[in-house]
């Protein structure tokens, strides 16, 4: 009896939840947005490290006007903005990207000078020591060494921080060893840092995208369905439960 009941009410099950998913269409276009478009660009800044990337508010201060800022992890910044048009979105956004692209390069550059002056500057040092080195193992052939030369490559060695508490004992045998361990920390690190210079990443900026706001027309359409095809059923187990008591009723 339930069963034809709501068979025989199907009109109901089919036009209510219809209805309503054209109320819930007519709604995404009727519910205010931000604006009518979207404007994203997504910002990856390679080996450059910033301090103020790392906090949403602060790039806001000094990089907007942005609507919307979003760091998912610290090589990449995703910049939103909303306008009424396609055009004060792509200047708006474009605003933004240039200060940050411009500081993004600045600092790029400067700690690609500082990598090649630290390799420069090894290497020169290097050169030092494997100039003392080869001169030391001529003087040990020649046998011309003198208390006077061991403080002297004393002397090369602590420009390298290499502490030495009583220069008049050092012995040549301990100079060499010495400067070898340098020489060999002097080579690693040339090699470390030029590693470092090869993986060293520039940062790029995408492609602007201006898109239209989403409306999420489709949301609300299958949610308008959804609580269409409820409150029927809902109605009719209602409108059933009203004629039964009826029936019962009359026939008290």
């Amino acid at each position: 009896m339930n069963t034809y009941f709501f068979l025989e009410k199907k009109l109901f099950l089919i036009l209510i939840p219809l209805i309503a998913l054209v109320l819930g269409i007519a709604a995404s276009y009727l519910i205010p947005q931000k604006a009518e478009y979207v404007g994203q660009a997504t910002v990856y800044t390679g080996s450059v490290h910033l301090d103020v990337l790392n906090d949403e508010d602060m790039i806001s201060k000094r990089y907007g006007p942005v609507d919307d800022i979003y760091v998912p992890d610290s090589n990449f910044i995703k910049l939103t903005v909303n306008e009424d048009t396609t055009a004060k979105a792509e200047k708006k956004l474009q605003a933004s990207i240039s200060k940050l692209e411009s500081d993004l390069m600045d600092q790029y550059e400067m700690q690609l000078t500082e990598t090649r002056n630290v390799i420069e500057r090894t290497e020169n040092h290097l050169d030092r020591l494997e100039a003392a080195q080869d001169n030391y193992l001529n003087r040990i052939m020649n046998n011309t060494l003198t208390v006077e030369d061991s403080v002297s490559y004393a002397e090369l060695l602590r420009k390298n921080e290499i502490d030495f508490s009583d220069e008049e004992n050092i012995t040549f045998a301990s100079l060499f060893i010495q400067l070898d361990v340098d020489i060999a920390l002097a080579k690693a690190k040339i090699d470390r840092v030029e590693n470092d210079l090869t993986f060293f990443e520039k940062p790029e900026v995408s492609d602007i995208n201006i898109s239209e706001t989403d409306k999420h027309t489709l949301e609300y359409a299958i949610a308008g369905f959804i609580f269409g095809l409820f409150f029927t059923i809902l109605a009719l187990i209602l409108w059933k439960y009203i004629l039964d008591a009826r029936r019962a009723l009359k026939i008290d």
